[in-house]
């Protein structure tokens, strides 16, 4: 029926009915697992070659490869791979979280059973930072001048180097540190902050750590003081005297944002000619309060071409501490 020595490799003709062998695609890796080690957060690794083989014995159609976890891919494979033919995957790790990552490199294809896969496997590294004290809180400082420092500590508890753009304060705060550009795991460094005040009351402020830590990029921690200051104020506002007399105030030191402790040096200007003022006592300490001194302008009698000349002048009285205030009077000599 057949004739002798006949082979048949890719059909057998059974009368009416036809039996069809056709040739079954199929595709290969070269490798089951890629393992990338170590990598950044969020960097892209350099990639990992597998190589993809058409093992079947008919052409192997490509729909795409699915990647899954933290990995991508690129291929030079196209849509589909004749027989015997092979192209390259080339597959990266780019980590989004810290420890260990897991994926998997699937062919989408025409291949009988089971799709061919490759295992992915890489381990995320990255920076940590944490700032303690998570706040500072200065005490009370006079307007205009500068408080001790205060420190904080930088820390970079990760497993790779923490990259540091800049350190800045705001506010009354400035800010120094021995951090440098770069802190390296496990390493800390010292930042100090000084509280100088501008204005009386409550002040506050943030120093912000701008770097690359996992998770976040700016550490911030909150900065606050209260700035001291006083006001100046004297009664009565005006007096009239004849030459020869003396006008008598009394000049109020306020304390301004809580105990102002330190001495305000009193003095005066704008008095007539022949006369002279002085301050009992020369300066004061408002403390939490205020405090007084008593304004003395004495005038000298007027006779001829001397003494003190008539007029209304008017006097400013001045305190000098960490800052400088002032009010005014006004004299009027008959």
């Amino acid at each position: 029926m057949y004739g002798g020595g006949t082979n048949f490799s890719a059909s057998t003709t059974l009368g009416p009915t036809t039996q069809v062998v056709v040739g079954a695609p199929a595709g290969s890796f070269s490798k089951t697992l890629l393992s990338f080690g170590s990598q950044r957060v969020s960097v892209s690794s350099a990639p990992k070659t597998v190589t993809l083989t058409s093992a079947g014995t008919a052409t192997l159609s490509i729909s795409g490869f699915s990647v899954t976890g933290d990995f991508s891919q690129t291929n030079n494979c196209g849509n589909s791979l004749p027989p015997g033919q092979t192209c390259t995957v080339n597959v990266f790790f780019t980590p989004i979280a810290r420890g260990t990552r897991n994926g998997t490199l699937t062919l989408n294809s025409n291949a009988s059973g089971p799709a061919p896969r490759v295992a992915l496997s890489g381990t995320g590294i990255g920076p940590l930072a944490s700032v303690s004290p998570g706040s500072l809180s200065f005490a009370a400082q006079a307007v205009n001048t500068a408080s001790p420092s205060k420190s904080l500590v930088l820390s970079n508890t990760g497993d790779a180097t923490l990259h540091i753009a800049a350190i800045s304060a705001n506010g009354d705060f400035t800010q120094t540190n021995t951090c440098g550009a770069s802190l390296g795991a496990g390493a800390k460094c010292n930042v100090y902050v000084i509280f100088k005040p501008s204005v009386y009351g409550s002040r506050t402020g943030a120093l912000a750590i701008a770097d690359d830590a996992v998770g976040g990029t700016t550490q911030t921690v909150t900065l606050s003081g209260t700035g001291l200051d006083y006001a100046l104020s004297a009664s009565p506002s005006s007096v009239t005297v004849a030459s020869g007399k003396s006008a008598a105030y009394t000049v109020t030191a306020q304390a301004l944002g809580g105990t102002f402790a330190s001495p305000i040096s009193l003095s005066c200007s704008g008095q007539p000619a022949a006369s002279s003022c002085s301050f009992s006592p020369a300066s004061v300490k408002p403390g939490s309060t205020s405090a007084t001194s008593q304004l003395t302008i004495s005038t000298t009698v007027r006779h001829l071409q001397s003494g003190t000349p008539a007029g209304t002048y008017t006097i400013t009285i001045k305190g000098t501490s960490s800052t400088q205030h002032s009010t005014t009077v006004m004299l009027t000599v008959n």
